[in-house]
């Protein structure tokens, strides 16, 4: 999965900010594990993970609009764990079900 901050994406696959999307790429980070490290429990991971990217994403503003928004983490760590991927994306997800039909993120 290669995306970049202000990418967007539906069900992780990159698709135009222009038509509706499940989500927007707000930053990229990496979970401090060593190569060759036992996966860890999946819900720490995702504690710690969706932890970090609230901290990393606290200071974006987000564009004024109709829609609500939430911060969380999308990886596919658990499918590259072996092959030592341990990245993962801060995602801006729309709320309700239409998504977004814009770019979320004011500022980065």
């Amino acid at each position: 999965m290669t995306l970049a901050a202000g990418d967007c994406e539906s069900s992780g696959i990159p698709v135009p900010c222009s038509v509706a999307h499940d989500g927007e790429i707000l930053t990229k980070g990496v979970y401090a594990a060593a190569p060759g490290a036992a996966y860890p429990d999946l819900g720490q991971l995702h504690d710690e993970v969706d932890q970090a990217c609230l901290d990393a994403t606290s200071d974006i503003e987000f564009a004024e609009g109709e829609f609500d928004v939430t911060v969380m983490s999308m990886s596919d760590m658990a499918l590259g764990w072996n092959d030592g991927v341990r990245s993962y994306y801060c995602v801006a997800y729309a709320v309700d079900e239409e998504g977004f039909t814009v770019e979320v993120a004011g500022s980065f």
